[in-house]
């Protein structure tokens, strides 16, 4: 199961058994996976219950933000293609440079 699956609390709660009693002890008692709790570690640290919530739903808004800017970006390239001079405005394609492209 992915982070996602796990509640916020219950990951910390792992990460501080595995910091008192070693890792292996804490994944066996808790049910999850060595690698599980080594990608908590990597990914979390220290943080507690509650920023651990807030890193999730930081990342998930970022990612919505990145595809939004890429949506916005793809949709800039189609109007500068449609304001070419010989271009004609009821044929737009999504084929050509992008906006990294000739202009």
């Amino acid at each position: 199961m992915s982070a996602k699956g796990y509640p916020a609390t219950r990951i910390a709660m792992v990460l501080r058994d595995a910091a008192r009693h070693g890792i292996e002890p804490a994944a066996e008692r808790h049910g999850v996976s060595l690698a599980s709790v080594y990608a908590w570690q990597r990914r979390f640290g220290p943080l507690a219950p509650e920023a651990i919530e807030r890193l999730k739903a930081l990342e998930a808004e970022n990612r919505r933000l990145h595809n939004r800017v890429a949506a916005l970006e793809l949709e800039q390239a189609r109007l500068r293609q449609a304001l070419r001079p010989g271009h004609d405005a009821n044929t737009l394609s999504t084929d050509g440079p992008g906006p990294a492209g000739p202009r």
